[in-house]
């Protein structure tokens, strides 16, 4: 279903449409998309709501009317079927009727009860609340090359969720390595682009809200929501950020090797003429391995070598425990024997 169908007047006459709590439709989804708790008598598990069809239940329902609690249900489904996607359009949907129907969207507000707004406010707690809404976000599954991943796994292996080690299905630097990997670059710039818009959309709900409530104490907190996404938004920065780096460096490079060879032709393409150059190289390799092997214990040798560039001898020599020193006089003397 288009998104203006959600979006526009149910009718002239009625622009958010009929109260449907009592109607059997919305009492039935209400019901459903609990899912079934577990069992412990007989051992069944817990069973989640059938999400596309909580979906296409919610659809149905907001062309009849625009209520704020149809709107949650509609967000979390399409988070759950359609992943950071989905979550962007369901919060579009509320912050539209936050917007431009707050006069007349469901639950309306009372005169006689001077138009108190915590009923809207307390089914707009949801949105921060991490055993709703929190919760299905965790489960998103993220699809790169021949692998997924969920927000999960992701938090799990920056810390943000404490598991034991062998629930952990991925380490930090298998994660990383799918981030940097090329083949994922055009993948991440589009999470990275909705992450962005899901932060600033969860801002101008808080705005809207702030104008619409006359005590900001009862603003709802979006904070544990908006956790997770920056977590995994950090991520996609550092991975462009890097790409970037790289890409540059490769343009510079190009750039010189094309004058240099305008110049001369006897310098071979691609020679290393600096210590930047071995730098860059390394940085390379390092990347490489981390990327491809991440259990490999060459990067780190590498990154030693990456710094030790940078240092004339007897910084080197000060550097090193007396040990090593030992370790370094024996491959000398094998070489000055050779």
């Amino acid at each position: 279903m288009k998104l203006d169908e959600l979006l526009k007047p149910i009718s002239d006459e009625e622009r958010c449409g009929s109260n449907l709590e009592d109607d059997p439709e919305f009492l039935s989804l209400e019901n459903d998309i609990q899912g079934e708790p577990e069992r412990y008598i007989g051992g069944i598990p817990a069973k989640e709501p059938k999400w596309n069809e909580i979906k296409s239940r919610a659809e149905i329902l907001l062309l009849r009317t625009k209520d704020l609690n149809v709107a949650i249900w509609f967000a979390r489904a399409s988070t759950h079927c359609d992943g950071i996607g989905g979550l962007l359009t369901g919060l579009s949907v509320i912050q539209d009727y936050l917007t431009q129907y707050w006069d007349c969207v469901h639950p309306c507000l009372d005169p006689e009860d001077n138009n108190d707004p915590v009923q809207r406010v307390n089914i707009l707690s949801q949105i921060g609340s991490y055993e709703i809404f929190v919760r299905d976000v965790h489960s998103v599954k993220l699809t790169f090359k021949n692998i997924q991943l969920t927000i999960r796994d992701i938090l799990v292996t920056e810390g943000k969720i404490n598991v034991l080690k062998e629930q952990s299905e991925y380490t930090k630097s298998q994660v990383e390595g799918i981030f940097h990997d090329p083949d994922n670059a055009s993948i991440i710039q589009d999470l990275h682009q909705q992450l962005i818009d899901i932060l600033a959309l969860l801002k101008d709900l808080r705005k809207t809200l702030s104008q619409r409530l006359d005590d900001v104490s009862l603003l709802p907190s979006f904070d544990q929501l908006e956790a997770v996404l920056i977590s995994v938004q950090r991520l996609c920065t550092v991975s462009i950020s890097s790409d970037d780096e790289e890409s540059a460096a490769s343009t510079n490079t190009d750039t010189n090797t094309t004058m240099s060879s305008s110049i001369s032709n006897t310098t071979a393409v691609g020679e290393i003429r600096s210590r930047e150059d071995i730098v860059r190289v390394l940085e390379k390799v390092c990347r490489y391995i981390e990327r491809t092997e991440p259990t490999n214990p060459a990067a780190l040798i590498i990154r030693l070598a990456q710094t030790l560039m940078t240092k004339n001898f007897v910084e080197i020599m000060e550097m090193l425990p007396p040990e090593d020193l030992k370790i370094f006089k024996k491959i000398l003397d094998s070489k000055a024997k050779k």
